[in-house]
């Protein structure tokens, strides 16, 4: 998976865990993806909860982030 941002872009490893491309897209369905991180460094981790915050996102999307993410200890 490719993460572009502005100051930076990560290539990690990562899964789909879940879908809703055709569904409703309300607070209970949102439409889009959630993803699990296989392989992520801590580094790029912790770049991805900083994006978050700045974007504006409330705490629960950076629980879930905090929540799907496996690090495999390979930095």
């Amino acid at each position: 998976m490719s993460i572009n941002a502005p100051e930076k872009s990560l290539h990690v490893k990562a899964e789909v865990v879940w879908s809703n491309k055709y569904g409703p897209d309300d607070e209970i369905s949102p439409r889009g993806m959630g993803v699990r991180f296989l392989k992520i460094s801590s580094q790029d981790r912790k770049f991805i909860a900083k994006e978050l915050k700045q974007s504006g996102s409330d705490n629960l999307e950076l629980e879930k982030l905090e929540t799907i993410t496996i690090d495999s200890g390979d930095d």
